[in-house]
């Protein structure tokens, strides 16, 4: 077999920028990889691309790829023609790769010039039907020589936990709904799944099953498409909370905030304050509505949660970047300074709290953060927030100190910043 070719593996985008002319054109590739992790099986891949490396033009002439499962059984073709053809089909199959078609060569005039030719996947029916190991196989006059493979591992989806619920719910552009197909293309038959954090009625109307109501296996009329769906049962979840789904797999729109339910919220939430609610009132409203914790980037959000003392932290938000940061809530009409302009004994009182959380801290790490069920590497931070008052209870410039007075790792929020928040995030979000 005299071309020399490599798989290097497969990436998210593949890119020319430059002049596109032999030798000059510069090849940006992201997230390449020899190894694909995927919540889910049978998982399409037509949004990745194949990455090879060829020692010269010539190689491109004679190319011919297969894509083998452990059984030996052909995934995926490529052809030097530019062709790619999904499970099952013949070489034959009029589905042309794109990136074949201009791809910028430099060859040598003293010998061979080795470049890396990427291979958009894009649009074609190629599945990985389940998590293994897959050999790329270079077939040349007859003879068939593996030049590299494609580790396909199951990201385990974590549980929807009321913590984590909450979480995605407080993130604005996080997928709440996701939902696709599988299909065969010779009978039409397809299955329509969806996972949600809460039943969704139109997508049941519309024949969709929860992933939990998935059945174990689905083989469609005619016997060519027969899939294993316990990867979808257990692992659609792990694809709520994104920002973007992937593969044949879609986020549902609809679910996320608009414009008018976050004026909504903030709308409610100003006539509650307002009314001079109690603690208690103000920690049910935030409750169900955790898009006000939104400034956190949260991947937890703990309610009432005890810390080895005889009360409990209010909230609870671990964030992206690994901080815990423990919340104690006040009565909004709890006064925040005196007259004198002097901290008032209720802000005191709220930070003496939070002081003491995050002294039993420094002492029980390890106690602490079980309370939490989290383990130590999953927290670099412990940090302290204070949330009472209003604005109008201070004048300006009293407001201007106190907001930027030093309160080690405690930090102070009245109610009208997580107002000013959810008023700030309605203008980043698209009108509809």
């Amino acid at each position: 077999m005299g071309n020399v070719v490599a798989f290097l593996g497969v990436c998210d985008k593949a890119a020319y920028t430059g002049q596109l002319t032999p030798g000059c054109a510069r090849l940006n590739l992201l997230g390449l990889s020899r190894a694909l992790i995927s919540p889910v099986y049978p998982c399409p891949i037509a949004a990745h691309h194949m990455v090879f490396a060829l020692e010269d033009a010539q190689s491109l002439m004679n190319l011919r790829i297969h894509l083998v499962d452990d059984s030996g059984k052909v995934m995926a073709r490529l052809s030097a023609k530019g062709k790619i053809v999904g499970t099952g089909a013949p070489e034959t199959a009029d589905q042309v790769c794109d990136a074949l078609d201009s791809v910028p060569v430099l060859v040598s005039e003293s010998g061979p010039s080795w470049f890396v030719l990427p291979v958009s996947l894009k649009g074609l029916n190629v599945t990985i039907p389940r998590p293994g190991n897959y050999t790329v196989v270079q077939v040349q006059d007859g003879d068939r020589k593996p030049i590299g493979s494609l580790v396909c591992g199951l990201l385990e989806a974590p549980p929807l936990t009321p913590e984590r619920v909450a979480a995605i719910r407080s993130d604005p552009k996080a997928a709440t709904v996701v939902n696709g197909e599988t299909r065969c293309n010779n009978c039409g038959d397809k299955l329509r799944f969806y996972a949600a954090l809460d039943v969704v009625p139109k997508l049941v109307a519309r024949g969709y099953v929860r992933n939990t109501d998935l059945p174990d296996k689905w083989r469609c009329s005619c016997g060519k498409q027969d899939w294993d769906m316990q990867y979808y049962k257990t692992g659609l979840p792990a694809l709520l909370g994104r920002h973007s789904a992937g593969g044949d797999v879609e986020m549902d729109p609809s679910s996320r905030y608009t414009r008018q339910r976050l004026a909504e919220i903030a709308a409610q939430l100003r006539r509650l304050l307002d009314a001079d609610p109690t603690e208690e009132q103000v920690h049910s409203y935030i409750s169900a509505n955790p898009i006000l914790w939104h400034q956190f980037s949260a991947t937890r959000i703990y309610s009432k949660t005890s810390i080895m003392t005889p009360y409990k932290v209010d909230f609870a938000i671990l964030s992206t970047d690994r901080a815990l940061h423990l919340i104690e809530i006040e009565k909004p009409a709890k006064k925040l300074l005196k007259q004198d302009g002097h901290r008032h004994s209720d802000f005191t009182g709220a930070c003496d709290q939070v002081k003491d959380w995050l002294a039993k801290f420094r002492e029980q790490r390890a106690a602490c953060l079980d309370g939490f069920k989290l383990k130590s590497e999953e927290v670099t931070a412990v940090k302290g927030v204070v949330v009472m008052g209003r604005d109008a209870s201070c004048s300006d410039e009293t407001l201007r100190k106190l907001k930027a007075m030093d309160l080690g790792d405690i930090s102070l929020y009245t109610y009208d910043d997580l107002l000013s928040g959810l008023d700030a995030l309605q203008d980043t979000i698209e009108a509809t």
